[in-house]
């Protein structure tokens, strides 16, 4: 709420994890400090993603890997449950062929995981470590 507005509503997680207004944005991101990250320098594409109900327990992410040929690495994460829901949100780190990893990030997309954003949109062979702001 905004000047006794309502600035967004739906489904508790939804706005959790993936806020759309600015002011909803900046109230779930008070309390976050920049979080470094190290990023290994072999990884293709580091992304955040969000998932709620069963996929939360179900091996989605080894199984995208396994069929697409690709590795990840979790870089960090969170899993927890609001109202009996479980939800989770990670930062992954993929390796494999860009094409490989594209895929895989489709499939996690229609898996109905939730791609908040791309990390580090280029990464480049030096790149060891970012900071990013949450």
């Amino acid at each position: 709420m905004t000047e006794g507005a309502i600035v967004e509503s739906g489904r508790v997680l939804d706005v959790l994890l993936k806020p759309s207004h600015d002011v909803t944005k900046r109230l779930f991101q008070l309390h976050q400090a920049p979080l470094s990250l190290t990023v290994p320098p072999a990884a293709t594409r580091v992304i955040e993603i969000a998932f709620t109900g069963a996929t939360a327990h179900d091996p989605i992410l080894a199984d995208v890997a396994q069929s697409t040929g690709c590795t990840f690495s979790i870089l960090r994460g969170t899993i927890d449950t609001v109202k009996d829901v479980p939800f989770g949100q990670l930062t992954i780190a993929w390796f494999g062929e860009k094409t490989a990893v594209d895929v895989a990030i489709v499939r996690l997309e229609q898996a109905g995981f939730m791609v908040l954003e791309e990390r580090i949109n280029d990464i480049s062979p030096q790149a060891t470590e970012v900071t990013v702001s949450c």
